[in-house]
């Protein structure tokens, strides 16, 4: 996924589901992103500018994106996570710690299995 596709698919999705790598930016929260198959970063930022009118659940199989940078912001956090609901999203998934990789389809399987 690039980013433009990205932008157009989280606009007419109500369900998003981020099976890439996540980045915290602890200088600057607002650049902490997804890591894309052309190796842009879908950032924060991004997902505020985005019109997200569909927005109902995002499944974050990425790591790091529930995390904030407690030592120096601990009552400013903010996460991928949060920044999906800024966004709209009402459900977020998302992970405190690094995942590897053969983690992602296990959690998928899982949890799309106790969700439908």
């Amino acid at each position: 996924v690039t980013h433009s596709t990205m932008i157009d698919s989280l606009a007419k999705s109500p369900w998003i589901h981020f099976a890439s790598h996540g980045h915290l930016d602890t200088e600057q929260p607002f650049k902490s992103s997804f890591e894309l198959h052309d190796n842009a970063r879908f950032t924060i930022l991004d997902l505020l500018k985005a019109n997200l009118p569909n927005a109902e659940l995002a499944v974050l199989s990425a790591c790091h994106t529930a995390a904030v940078d407690q030592d120096n912001t601990p009552d400013e956090g903010i996460s991928l996570a949060a920044g999906m609901q800024f966004c709209g999203f009402r459900g977020v998934v998302g992970t405190l710690w690094a995942m590897d990789d053969h983690i992602g389809p296990f959690l998928a399987k899982e949890f799309y299995k106790r969700m439908l």
